[in-house]
């Protein structure tokens, strides 16, 4: 193999590394990180690489049958009249979670791999949850669909993933919620990827072309 091939081929392999880095760590959100019934947006952007949203007014973490056997701490919408529920949102409250920088908190980042949550109220009556993911131009990459009367599991795999929506499937109660846990996904990756990992291969590319000229 010729030394301009061969630097060719450690280029490849270590932005390929780079990039994979990137993605191997996991994070966890859990509802008893912040304070409950407050509005929650960018809070976690820098920390977890994730933004919370509705179409409504605000997302909240609360507290679930606060005091009971039942106790949860969770991620849930509100009604549209802005008031927090402790025990329930709407029907029609969706939560919204964007994916971005964990380094900066605002640039666009992609999730690859397996997105996951715990959710249901453990109110008895069977709820019906969906779980939508979409790249960064808005188009769906895939989805899931979840039913039970207590506490529930639903997951999706993906590519490029920049945003989830979990909202309420039709046949839910009115007092069935979106109420969330321990949502858990691959560390983002900022888009394009980070200008370190783009210094790096760069200056391998740099080498790269040195090599090849020194090789004609």
């Amino acid at each position: 193999m010729k030394k301009s091939g061969l630097y060719g081929a450690v280029f490849t392999i270590i932005c390929s590394l780079i990039s994979m880095s990137s993605h191997a760590a996991t994070v966890t959100v859990e509802g008893t990180e912040l304070p409950t019934l407050i509005p929650v947006d960018t809070q976690l952007a820098v920390s977890h690489g994730v933004v919370f949203s509705s179409n409504l007014l605000y997302v909240t973490f609360g507290c679930m049958f606060c005091g009971g056997n039942e106790e949860r701490i969770g991620i849930y919408g509100t009604d549209p009249s802005g008031r927090s529920f402790e025990s329930f949102a709407t029907f029609n409250a969706p939560i919204n979670v964007r994916f971005v920088s964990p380094v900066d908190g605002t640039t666009p980042a992609l999730v690859d791999g397996t997105i996951s949550a715990v959710w249901g109220d453990g109110g008895g009556d069977t709820d019906f949850l969906r779980m939508r993911a979409f790249d960064i131009n808005g188009n769906l990459i895939n989805s899931a669909f979840s039913s039970g009367a207590i506490w529930q599991s639903i997951s999706l795999d993906g590519q490029g993933i920049h945003s989830v929506i979990f909202d309420q499937q039709p046949g839910s109660s009115f007092s069935s919620d979106t109420f969330l846990d321990s949502l858990t996904f691959n560390t983002p990756v900022a888009v394009p990827i980070p200008a370190a990992a783009w210094l790096v291969c760069s200056g391998l590319l740099s080498l790269l072309g040195v090599a090849r000229r020194k090789t004609a």
